[in-house]
């Protein structure tokens, strides 16, 4: 289900690379969730780069998805829409089976890395 689409971000574009698949997206710096998150001081909750990553996810496999395991979810720079107002979603690796999809995606911009993200979502 989609939440944050057209709302926190919107897809640019995506495209296939050797690095895996990649979808650029631009952040809305007027979203609500950077009017609370912080006033005066935007920042992208983790919890929205793991939810744009499953809503990405769904786009890329065409099935209805929810998180059923976390396996290692990790921020290792703050995402700020003033500072990046796109970022890169880099689908490393996606194994989709008949129930499960797991994926590995990394929130990057250039040569830095936001977040490294690896779940199991069915």
């Amino acid at each position: 289900m989609t939440i944050l689409n057209n709302v926190l971000y919107r897809v640019l574009s995506h495209e296939d690379t050797d690095a895996g698949t990649v979808y650029h997206v631009a952040l809305d710096k007027d979203c609500f969730i950077y009017k609370a998150h912080f006033p005066n001081n935007p920042i992208t909750p983790g919890v929205c780069m793991v939810e744009t990553a499953l809503e990405l996810l769904e786009d890329l496999t065409g099935k209805q998805l929810e998180i059923s395991e976390a396996k290692n979810i990790k921020f290792l720079h703050i995402l700020s829409p003033i500072e990046n107002p796109q970022a890169d979603f880099v689908f490393t690796s996606v194994q989709d089976s008949e129930d499960t999809v797991k994926a590995k995606v990394n929130v990057v911009k250039d040569d830095k890395t936001f977040a490294q993200l690896s779940f199991t979502a069915r």
